[in-house]
């Protein structure tokens, strides 16, 4: 029989990968920007070189520092306080402890679908939010690796470099809109000055080709970073509850729920434990195929039973209960 898959190979494999797609997408964007400035500008390499690094790393850090707050308000997410969230908070608080973090705010969303997802640009102002449906399905060892799976996107740092490349990718996007914008307005309000209708169309051809090549680079970088990440995410966590069954029983359970997250919010695919575009059917769920910003499911619970020792392509055993509520259970 194959030997078991490490936990700790896995964890070295994708944060190689990470790294690599991560400064992939920022030099995409740098040299990008530095484009617009040589070739739509007319700028000398050396300051748009420098221009452009400033305004780059300035957005990012801006970003980083907004997503977390901007990603609860878009899941309409409200604290998770009083005694019926009691053991959700009591396995944060667990988990942040093995994970050797400090305990992040809890958040809850209203919605049955089961998901969760963590934000937050530093550990000390992480969060991390789930949605009813999945404390209403899972038992607690499940509960508990699916905090395991969020506190390790917090201690490897996921947030933050998703969070980068989702805002690069939002970036690129912007630039070219706004470059097209500017040269085709341009053009046509200018028509009688033939020398700045010259400088000013060279800006929408540049955007144009942005979009079209810049831009879907872009996102495939995105997603295959993403992807790394997740995967990172699941050895995480079977390293913080030293139990691959746990969240390899919550996903098999996330896996056979058909019920989709009503508020998905732009750009949030990437930061749920299960992508709601799993969810989604027809031409949507064709276009997101393209782009998935997470393994799919199934891969990811095949490694985890490999690492179990159970047969591939069966499912379970998982446990039948819903985490009791009120105060946390002794073992």
């Amino acid at each position: 029989m194959a030997d078991r898959p490490s936990f700790i190979a896995l964890s070295r494999r994708n944060t190689r990968r990470s790294w690599g797609l991560l400064t992939a997408t920022v030099v995409l964007l740098w040299l990008i920007i530095v484009a617009v400035g040589v070739l739509g500008f007319g700028s000398s390499f050396v300051p748009s070189v420098i221009v452009s690094l400033v305004i780059a790393v300035g957005y990012l850090l801006f970003a980083q520092r907004a997503a977390g707050r901007t990603a609860l308000r878009m899941a309409g997410a409200h604290p998770a306080v009083g005694d019926e969230f009691l053991t959700l908070r009591n396995v944060v608080e667990e988990m942040a402890i093995a994970a050797g973090l400090p305990v992040p705010e809890v958040w809850v969303i209203d919605d049955a679908a089961p998901n969760a997802f963590a934000a937050g640009y530093r550990p000390e102002k992480a969060v991390v939010a789930v949605t009813t449906g999945l404390l209403s399905s899972l038992s607690r060892a499940e509960l508990k690796g699916v905090i395991a799976h969020e506190m390790a996107h917090i201690r490897n740092r996921d947030i933050a470099v998703t969070t980068i490349s989702v805002v690069s990718v939002s970036a690129i996007m912007l630039l070219a809109d706004l470059l097209i914008r500017i040269g085709l307005y341009s053009s046509a309000g200018r028509r009688s000055r033939s020398n700045e209708r010259g400088a000013t169309i060279p800006l929408a051809l540049i955007g144009f080709a942005i979009l079209i090549v810049g831009l879907p680079l872009a996102i495939v970088l995105r997603a295959a970073l993403s992807r790394s990440r997740e995967s990172l995410a699941d050895a995480t966590a079977v390293e913080l509850t030293r139990n691959p069954s746990g969240i390899r029983s919550a996903l098999e359970k996330l896996e056979a729920d058909n019920r989709e997250i009503r508020r998905i919010g732009a750009g949030m695919n990437s930061m749920w434990i299960e992508s709601p575009a799993d969810k989604a059917h027809g031409p949507t769920k064709f276009f997101a195929g393209l782009t998935d910003t997470h393994p799919p499911i199934a891969e990811r619970i095949e490694i985890l039973r490999a690492m179990e020792g159970l047969p591939a392509g069966e499912r379970g055993p998982n446990d039948a209960f819903p985490a009791p509520s009120g105060p946390v259970q002794p073992f």
